[in-house]
């Protein structure tokens, strides 16, 4: 079943089933078919099959060069990367240097491996990250985390991908501690020395997170992966990456258009008419000019061509370019401080379940389940954080005069760089 992530506007497409190819000729225990007829069968059934396929499947345009961003230790990144498990199509559409984003709490490093292979590890940059903190399946097996635990999942995933090196390597999340942060990024560090990690970065870090390990970094932090996009913009870890040459990613980047956000779809939508382009497209083209990079995503393991569409469209926002005024305009849709991280920290987690309790609508998380019908099983199932389509709703539940003393006790932590401000938007998931 093909799965529509949070990160990408879906539009209905049809699809058309091929039929398996019946065995064309009998063949011998050997394998070969039987006499010189036989061969010459097969070469005329090839050509007729070559001939077929050829009308049946439009020819692929040529491969759309990914513009790259430099990063500070030397080097550069796309512009554009791309998610999911399926890249053949990725790899044909955006061809030599296409990125890819995984992680090693995903699982799919083995199914990743011999697409590699096929297209050439030196042709891909990959971009891939280890579990630390909270929660789930992106939370460490062992706790308290350290540099020994935090090698060995950098040597299983580059195990399980078939490669020597990681082009990035990333926290998924920020540790549970400040010291076991730092204590994973000296694992980070000697993995670039070693040349398992050409740079290194993090996902999910506030100002206040990059601030601390800044300051006991030996190596620079490059990359800043995290939740930006039209409407939840941090603009101060953004003023503080651009200050301390931390080249930032946008995941997720299309959530808030699934929430019922009062402005984003009018100011949106204004925007993209106005170029005639899609909404995703308005959206991508806003971040590439605010120089950011892009990871968008696509799972249709029953359709591979359907990726392929999605990914003739996620290429060409690079072509757009939109007007200063414009760029103000969807600047404005962010409304308040906000900050990057996603919800998979404790506090926002203990946030969220506050929330729950009393009624606010936390809408979906990440496996299609709604709230209400898990009960409060926050660690098997954490909030998800973004995309609710009652997000203002659950804002507003927050916000009512019998709920703020709870509210502001579960939600209200001034430390770490976050506030009731910040956190509140973030539980609910808008």
């Amino acid at each position: 079943m093909s799965k529509c992530m949070p990160n990408r506007i879906c539009s209905a497409m049809d699809t058309a089933a091929e039929a398996d190819t019946a065995p064309l000729h009998r063949v011998d225990a050997t394998g070969q078919a039987h006499g010189r007829w036989g061969r010459i069968g097969i070469c005329l059934l090839t050509i007729c099959l070559v001939l077929v396929l050829a009308v049946r499947r439009p020819a692929l345009p040529p491969p759309r060069k990914v513009p790259s961003r430099p990063l500070s230790g030397g080097g550069s990144i796309p512009a554009l990367l791309m998610g999911g498990d399926d890249f053949s199509e990725w790899f044909e559409a955006a061809g030599s240097g296409a990125a890819i984003q995984t992680f090693y709490s995903y699982g799919n490093g083995p199914h990743i491996a011999p697409q590699l292979r096929r297209f050439g590890r030196s042709n891909v940059f990959v971009s891939t990250g280890i579990p630390c903190g909270c929660c789930g399946a992106d939370s460490p097996s062992v706790e308290p985390m350290n540099a020994s635990l935090a090698m060995s999942y950098i040597d299983r995933e580059l195990a399980e991908l078939q490669t020597g090196y990681a082009d990035l390597l990333l926290f998924h999340h920020r540790c549970r501690t400040e010291s076991e942060t730092a204590s994973v990024w000296e694992a980070f560090e000697a993995a670039k020395r070693q040349g398992k990690a050409r740079h290194l970065g993090v996902s999910n870090f506030n100002a206040h997170d990059l601030e601390v390990l800044s300051s006991t970094a030996v190596e620079p932090i490059e990359v800043l992966e995290a939740h930006f996009g039209v409407g939840m913009m941090d603009w101060e870890v953004l003023g503080y990456a651009r200050a301390h040459g931390i080249h930032p990613v946008a995941f997720a980047s299309l959530s808030e258009a699934h929430t019922d956000h009062p402005t984003l779809q009018r100011a949106v939508s204004r925007v993209a008419t106005a170029h005639g382009v899609t909404a995703t497209q308005a959206m991508y083209a806003y971040l590439l000019q605010r120089n950011l990079s892009v990871i968008s995503s696509c799972f249709h393991p029953e359709d591979p061509q359907k990726c392929a569409r999605y990914y003739s469209f996620d290429l060409a926002a690079l072509d757009v370019s939109l007007s200063a005024a414009e760029l103000e305009v969807l600047d404005g849709v962010t409304a308040g401080r906000r900050t990057c991280t996603d919800c998979y920290t404790d506090e926002c987690q203990r946030c969220a379940a506050t929330l729950h309790a009393l009624g606010c609508p936390l809408g979906v998380n990440g496996w299609g389940t709604t709230w209400w019908s898990v009960g409060d099983n926050f660690t098997e199932h954490p909030a998800w954080g973004r995309g609710n389509e009652n997000g203002t709703r659950c804002m507003a539940c927050a916000a009512v005069p019998s709920h703020r003393a709870e509210v502001e006790r579960a939600c209200g932590r001034a430390d770490r760089g976050e506030s009731l401000e910040t956190m509140v938007p973030k539980a609910c998931g808008v």
